[in-house]
């Protein structure tokens, strides 16, 4: 495989045109935002692609698909910190002139995930309505780029593989070929959230960082404690000096389930927070990649290798429920490394990355 650029590692985002736009209010003032990403190439009338004549793009659609925010545990993150983009997924879009939309959303504790999820699911009715006159607006409604929502993946790490799941759940369409996700990406997805992992306090190794003491925790929800007094925050820096321990400090003492929170309606094909809960209500993904490291001291392979077995189990990915080879819509890699293990990969990476690379353009474009 040949990729028509690689990014560079330390300036991942030059290839790209960006702009940052309000996907929703919460509230009297809060606005949270997501940011839209495309080929320069595109911006400047020129397309990779060898459909570009008379100094204009004449593809009748440019591929959308969308990246669910990275942040640490739901808690701390932001969605334009270049370091959390893997160079091969954004070497994918600019290979395919797709636009990725990558969202800030409610952050823990303040947040519970049923306001999170309302937040995906509000970024999906904007980029089905309104992403592509934002993108004509951008491009002075040049000719011919037209936003195509038939051709949609979902990709997210860590929290944003939690959040990629979801969205994938709460807005797969079998029966809909104009505005449906037709592929997912997980890599090291923060699922099987009631693991022993998540919820027993016994030392961790998380990384590099050292154990944290539970009045962390106490101290920082004693803090947004008072709902006179939160604020809405979707956007913190990376390394937040309060942010980063609480959310490390919740992992280790197995408190993530006390932020997390409980769902707003428990009824079966009702509740959301667990994923798993949904696969059992007979929720269905669509073709499915999985991709962690054996080594992840962050979130447990064990999660991963739980949630995949449930959905073979389930028969909950389209296609396994038929004659067709597993391998064809449903695939999980386990790789050596730590967690972010294949951050630093270009898609032209032979073995398992080519085979990934080929799986999701499948899916997702043909």
């Amino acid at each position: 495989m040949e990729s028509a650029i690689k990014v560079d590692l330390q300036d991942r985002f030059a290839p790209f045109q960006l702009s940052t736009h309000t996907y929703k209010r919460v509230g009297d003032d809060a606005s949270i935002s997501r940011r839209c990403s495309y080929s320069k190439e595109v911006d400047s009338g020129k397309s990779p692609s060898p459909s570009f004549s008379e100094g204009k793009t004449t593809r009748d659609d440019t591929h959308s698909w969308r990246l669910a925010g990275e942040t640490t545990f739901i808690v701390c993150g932001k969605r334009d910190y270049p370091a959390w983009f893997s160079a091969w997924a954004l070497e994918l879009a600019l290979k395919h002139d797709a636009i990725i939309v990558n969202p800030d959303y409610r952050l823990l504790p303040g947040a519970r995930t049923d306001d999170i999820l309302d937040d995906m699911d509000d970024l999906w009715k904007w980029v089905c309505h309104d992403l592509e006159n934002e993108i004509q607006k951008k491009l002075d409604a040049r000719e011919g780029i037209r936003v195509d929502l038939g051709r949609v993946f979902v990709l997210g790490d860590s929290a944003g593989g939690y959040l990629a799941v979801q969205t994938a759940i709460s807005h797969f369409n079998p029966e809909s070929k104009e505005k449906s996700i037709r592929a997912v990406i997980a890599a090291y997805p923060m699922v099987d959230l009631r693991s022993p992992f998540w919820t027993k306090d016994y030392p961790k190794q998380v990384l590099d960082f050292p154990q944290f003491p539970n009045s962390i925790i106490d101290d920082f929800l004693v803090s947004v404690a008072n709902p006179e007094e939160r604020t809405v925050v979707s956007n913190t820096e990376p390394d937040d000096p309060r942010r980063v321990p609480l959310a490390i400090a919740l992992t280790q003492h197995g408190r993530y389930l006390e932020v997390l929170g409980t769902d707003r309606d428990p009824a079966p094909g009702k509740r959301r927070v667990h994923p798993e809960d949904r696969i059992a209500d007979g929720k269905l993904l669509p073709p499915a990649l999985f991709l962690h490291g054996a080594d992840d001291t962050a979130v447990s392979v064990s999660g991963t290798e739980n949630f995949v077995e449930l959905l073979r189990k389930r028969k909950a990915v389209q296609g396994l429920d038929g004659e067709m080879d597993e391998k064809n819509v449903l695939r999980l890699v386990v790789a050596p490394g730590e967690h972010g293990f294949e951050n630093d990969f270009h898609i032209d990476e032979a073995g398992w990355m080519e085979e990934s690379i080929a799986f999701i353009e499948k899916h997702w474009l043909g």
